[in-house]
């Protein structure tokens, strides 16, 4: 094989290693900042992975001594399950009268819509997009999020 030859045939190549090289490992999923895990549409995935990692952290929704301007507590699995069906009452978002989460209705839950738009996009319905200052959640995430709403929001 002539130089020229094994010099094509390697570039040839090259897109097909690069996209190996992208693959995620099984039970991960590709984003915009890499692989992340797969969220289950159930509650327990979605407050595990979402919840306690991404919003019931420090000045956020989850430290009593400085709570957000929203005065949502998201600690606890189930004291945050049973919030859900709270209508908020902050000052961004109480004139949307919208329940956290309406089962069965994504785009009638605050919750799915704070967590909607995309990198870039800062506003959301009320308020700012959630996480704060943080990336958008994962496509396959949030999918995850409408799936278990759509589902009805079961324990």
């Amino acid at each position: 094989m002539h130089r020229l030859d094994v010099y094509a045939l390697i570039v040839s190549a090259l897109p097909f290693v690069l996209a190996c090289g992208d693959a995620c490992p099984t039970g991960m999923v590709s984003s915009t900042t890499g692989c992340v895990a797969e969220l289950a549409p159930t509650w327990d995935a979605i407050y595990a992975d979402v919840i306690v990692e991404h919003c019931a952290i420090e000045f956020c929704h989850g430290d009593p001594e400085d709570m957000n301007e929203a005065d949502l507590d998201l600690r606890g699995i189930d004291e945050a399950f049973a919030r859900l069906d709270e209508v908020t009452m902050s000052e961004d978002c109480g004139h949307t009268a919208l329940r956290l989460v309406e089962p069965g209705d994504p785009e009638s839950s605050l919750l799915y819509l704070k967590l909607f738009r995309e990198s870039g996009e800062d506003e959301a319905l009320c308020g700012f997009r959630m996480p704060y200052s943080a990336d958008p959640l994962p496509h396959q995430w949030r999918r995850a999020i409408r799936d278990w709403i759509e589902a009805g929001a079961p324990r």
